[in-house]
C-alpha cells in the first residue's frame, strides 16, 4: 500500500509524523465522531466502499484507476456528480499536501478527536 494511504477512512490525509496531527483528517473524524460513528469500526454502504476506493486509488496512482471503479461509479453518478467527486477530491488531496508542507497547526477545537496511538 502507498505510504500515503490511509488505513482507516476516519485518517483520510497524508500521514502523521510522530510530534503531529493533520488537521484534515482530524477535522473528519471529528464529523465522524460527532454522528456517533466510531473512525476506527466504519460500515460502509457498497457506494460508500466504492467512493473510498476511488479516493484511494486517485491518492495511489491517478494515472491507474481501475475501469471496474469507474464503471461502478459511473452506474450510479451522472456526469456532472462524476466531475464533482473527482473536485472534489482533487482539492482535498491539494489541501493535504498544502497542510502538510506548510505545517499547519491543529485547531483546539479538533485536539479531543485526535487519533489515539
Amino acid at each position: 500500500m502507498s505510504a500515503l494511504m490511509p488505513d482507516s477512512l476516519a485518517d483520510f490525509s497524508l500521514p502523521p509524523t510522530a510530534s503531529t496531527y493533520h488537521p484534515n483528517g482530524t477535522f473528519f473524524r471529528r464529523i465522524l465522531i460527532d454522528n456517533g460513528e466510531d473512525p476506527e469500526h466504519l460500515v460502509l454502504s457498497e457506494i460508500e466502499q466504492t467512493l473510498f476506493d476511488f479516493g484511494r486509488a486517485i491518492v495511489k496512482d491517478h494515472h491507474n484507476i481501475p475501469d471496474s471503479l469507474y464503471e461502478k461509479l459511473e452506474k450510479r453518478f451522472s456526469e456532472t456528480q462524476m466531475i464533482q467527486i473527482i473536485a472534489c477530491a482533487g482539492q482535498m488531496y491539494a489541501t493535504n499536501i498544502f497542510v502538510t508542507t506548510a505545517r499547519v497547526d491543529l485547531d483546539e477545537i479538533l485536539l479531543n478527536y485526535r487519533k489515539k496511538d
